[in-house]
C-alpha cells in the first residue's frame, strides 16, 4: 500500500474564504460607526462650548449695559442673537462667527434678566443642551 505524503500547503487553494471576508467586513463597519458617533459627539460639545463662551461675552456685555443705563435691556427687545449683537455693540466687539445660531428666550426686570438658548444635537438625535444666562450666572441643562 502506498501513502502520498502531502507538503504543507503544496494543494491548498490560496485566498481568503468568504467567512473571513464577511467578518473583516463587519469589523470595518462597526469601527466606522463608532467613529462617526465619536466625531458627532465631540461637534455637538464643540458647539456647546462655542455657545457657552458667546453667552461669557453677553454677560460681560450685559454688565457693561447695566453700568451705563441701570438697567438690563429691556424685556422683549431682544429674540435672536442679531438683536443681542445690535444692543451690545458699544460694549462687547462680537467676532463675525460668534454666535448661538438657536432661537433665545429673554426676559428681564429692572436689574434682573434671564436669557435661554437651545443648542440642538446634530445626526438627527432628539434633544441638546439649553445653556441658561440668569443674571450672571451661566448654567447648562439638557433636554430630550
Amino acid at each position: 500500500m502506498k501513502t502520498k505524503i502531502f507538503a504543507l500547503g503544496r494543494n491548498r487553494q490560496s485566498g481568503f474564504t468568504l467567512i473571513e471576508l464577511m467578518m473583516v467586513v463587519a469589523i470595518i463597519g462597526i469601527l466606522s460607526a463608532a467613529s462617526v458617533m465619536s466625531y458627532m459627539m465631540a461637534r455637538d460639545k464643540a458647539r456647546v462650548a462655542a455657545c457657552k463662551m458667546t453667552l461669557e461675552a453677553v454677560k460681560k456685555g450685559f454688565e457693561d449695559y447695566a453700568g451705563s443705563f441701570d438697567k438690563y435691556p429691556d424685556d422683549g427687545s431682544i429674540n435672536s442673537f442679531a438683536d443681542i449683537k445690535e444692543t451690545l455693540k458699544d460694549s462687547v466687539d462680537f467676532m463675525p462667527s460668534q454666535t448661538c445660531e438657536d432661537p433665545v428666550e429673554y426676559e428681564s426686570e429692572m436689574l434682573w434678566y434671564r436669557l435661554e438658548t437651545r443648542v440642538h444635537w446634530t445626526g438627527g438625535a432628539q434633544g441638546g443642551t439649553t445653556l441658561i444666562l440668569e443674571t450672571g450666572e451661566l448654567t447648562e441643562e439638557p433636554f430630550y
